[in-house]
């Protein structure tokens, strides 16, 4: 069940496995998936809230990796669209979180989180003809989807120019942000 396997996560059983994780993320997909529909999901909240927090604050970097990766196999999900549709923002805010680590693996799966989460909300932005710039979305709508994103991103640009004055820093929040608001 869901307990089990976000148990085993969170103890590191999963160290092992390598490949995107292998087949935890689908196991996970499917329990959410198996909620009554037309009831209120109990499941579906606490998983990705502590998949959340696994992601931010477990000490192990395997757990981080694993949690990254069942969120971004979750968010790709369309038949989950509408109940992800509240966990947008902590959704950007876990993966830009993640561009800051230093450690590859994490930065990786980071990357594959930000880019499943711009394709849900953003969509793709393959062709810049008439019909693609009716579908975009516009900065209103964005943080009308994603309130918590507004201070998350206000903040993080204010530290990019208090820290930004130091020559040569590197800042890695702020791509995936500016990359946002170009797409909005």
């Amino acid at each position: 069940s869901r307990c089990c396997i976000l148990s085993s996560l969170e103890s590191d059983d999963f160290s092992s496995i390598l490949r995107r994780s292998a087949g935890i993320p689908h196991a996970i997909k499917c329990l959410l998936k198996s909620e009554p529909v037309g009831k209120k999901s109990r499941l579906f909240p606490k998983t990705l809230n502590k998949l959340f927090e696994l992601a931010e604050k477990s000490p192990s970097d395997h757990v981080k990796v694993h949690s990254l990766n069942i969120l971004k196999f979750i968010f790709q999900d369309s038949n989950l669209r509408m109940d992800i549709e509240g966990y947008i923002g902590q959704g950007f805010i876990a993966a830009i979180r993640g561009f800051q680590s230093q450690e590859w693996v994490i930065r990786n799966s980071a990357l594959m989180l930000f880019s499943a989460i711009s394709q849900r909300i953003l969509g793709t932005d393959k062709v810049a003809d008439q019909q693609s710039l009716k579908n975009k979305i516009n900065i209103v709508e964005f943080f009308t989807r994603a309130p918590a994103l507004v201070d998350y991103f206000l903040e993080e640009v204010h530290d990019f120019i208090k820290v930004g004055r130091e020559k040569d820093l590197q800042y890695p929040a702020i791509y995936p942000i500016t990359l946002v608001f170009s797409r909005l």
